[in-house]
């Protein structure tokens, strides 16, 4: 097995302590794997999870619609490509409804796939279905519609209105309508405009090469232009993450704003180095290379993130995959609560990343030297507890979860334990002794090494660390 993969083993770090950058390809932890695919893939882009065991996931690089049981590793096939009833053309998506009732979006045939648990229940034709590009759906009968417009023109490039090219992003929560998926139903006829975001608006150039054969023309835009992004929760509340300001804003069902705290504001400066790094990750085969001078015009700063770069963890809980500049280490993520900001960043191997979350597992895709995708599920409740070790220091981070923080070199732990930024730390006691009072840390007794506090415990019992605990977000 290659490296990478073995080290995925559970190979979630933490920062903030946890390990130094060039210690990162060294580390190894005891798995708390508890299953993972005999499929491989090529480009997994959705997963849901509809039973303790079971998970429907949607690869739409090879277009495969699977399920997968992670007790017995067998995968089996949903629907196939073709133009028939229950088959799909472009799957681009894959959304949970409420119960166990999931929408496969064929994006060519502008129809809706409806799954009932294991089974294709119906065949949706969808309303108006040029003007709906679905990106979320809730347990309450929304989903969630991005509608990009204002497009930029670039000099000597055909003009093809696209998101690429999109100013603007209008975000649209949409009513399924009565009835739906019997007789053809999907959308009602309300509509609410909740937000408008900013879209990538990307300068673009064409530049030619002879290689790799055949020869011709290249589309370049900058790799680092991305846009806002949005997410629609399992509960109806709607995550809106802004590049600029880099910050996480917050709309609940009945449309509110909510504007979330500036989550970091310095960037550092690109370096003639990095941009030659990021060319060539991002154009690998062109020959001759393309250089940085042919790209169109490069930021001053690193951007916080760029394109599909959140990811839901649960209720008020999302991560965001920053952008790290070379020599690409890791992937590290932002998690944003929605309590209380920023509370956390987690670090998975340079090529893992989470591709889905549910209350119990963590779901992890990590590539191999031949780009082939391997999934696996981690433990993230009360089943994952584990003994914890006696050098570990109990840390509060307010009224979201505890964690715990292991001494500069003591090595990695799982499942991960999620590290308080410093926002966090100094805010948390102040929001614990606020609205919320009922989401303390759930431990019997805990003196609190960030804020001091001390949790109910037996009358007159000293405080003390706590080994085993439920790992929640």
């Amino acid at each position: 097995m290659n490296a990478a993969v073995a080290s995925v083993a559970v190979s979630v770090a933490l920062l903030h302590g946890a390990i130094a950058p060039g210690e990162l390809a060294a580390q190894r932890m005891p798995g708390r794997l508890v299953g993972k695919a005999s499929e491989r893939f090529v480009g997994v882009a959705a997963i849901r999870e509809i039973s303790a065991t079971k998970a429907i996931v949607l690869d739409t690089a090879d277009q495969l619609v699977m399920l997968i049981d992670f007790e017995t590793g067998k995968s089996v096939p949903i629907g196939r490509t073709g133009d028939g009833p229950g088959e799909y053309r472009r799957a681009i998506g894959l959304f949970a409804l409420g119960g166990d009732t999931t929408i496969v979006d064929d994006q060519r045939t502008g129809r809706w796939i409806v799954v009932v648990g294991e089974r294709i229940t119906a065949t949706i034709q969808v309303t108006g279905r040029k003007s709906v590009r679905l990106s979320g759906a809730d347990t309450l009968g929304h989903i969630l519609d991005v509608l990009p417009y204002a497009f930029r023109r670039s000099t000597g490039v055909p003009y093809v209105p696209s998101v690429g090219t999109a100013d603007s992003l209008l975000v649209i929560r949409r009513y399924l309508a009565s009835g739906f998926g019997t007789q053809g139903r999907s959308l009602g006829p309300r509509a609410d405009t909740v937000a408008r975001l900013r879209g990538i608006s990307a300068v673009q150039t064409i530049v030619w090469r002879e290689r790799p054969p055949p020869a011709s023309r290249w589309l370049l835009e900058n790799p680092l232009v991305g846009s806002d992004e949005v997410a629609l929760l399992k509960d109806g509340w709607i995550a809106l993450l802004r590049r600029e300001p880099y910050r996480v804003d917050w709309v609940d069902p009945r449309g509110v704003l909510e504007e979330g705290t500036v989550i970091e504001s310095e960037f550092p400066r690109i370096t003639t180095e990095w941009k030659s790094a990021f060319t060539r990750r991002r154009w690998p085969a062109a020959e001759p290379p393309i250089g940085p001078h042919e790209v169109p015009p490069w930021p001053d700063r690193l951007p916080p993130f760029v394109n599909q770069a959140l990811v839901t963890l649960g209720e008020g809980v999302i991560a965001v995959r920053r952008l790290t500049p070379p020599p690409f280490l890791a992937t590290r993520y932002d998690v944003v609560s929605r309590a209380s900001g920023k509370i956390a960043t987690l670090e998975l191997p340079a090529r893992a990343r989470i591709v889905g979350a549910s209350p119990r597992y963590l779901y992890v895709v990590t590539q191999d030297d031949d780009d082939v995708e391997v999934l696996s599920r981690y433990l993230r409740s009360e089943e994952g507890r584990a003994a914890r070790r006696s050098d570990e220091q109990p840390v509060c981070v307010g009224p979201i979860l505890l964690a715990y923080a292991r001494p500069q070199g003591a090595g990695l732990l799982w499942p991960p334990r999620l590290l308080p930024s410093s926002d966090a730390a100094r805010g948390g006691l102040e929001r614990w002794r606020g609205p919320r009072p009922d989401r303390r840390c759930r431990s019997q007794a805990l003196s609190c090494a960030a804020c001091g506090a001390t949790s109910a415990g037996d009358a007159g019992a000293p405080p003390r660390p706590v080994r085993d605990f439920d790992f929640r977000w």
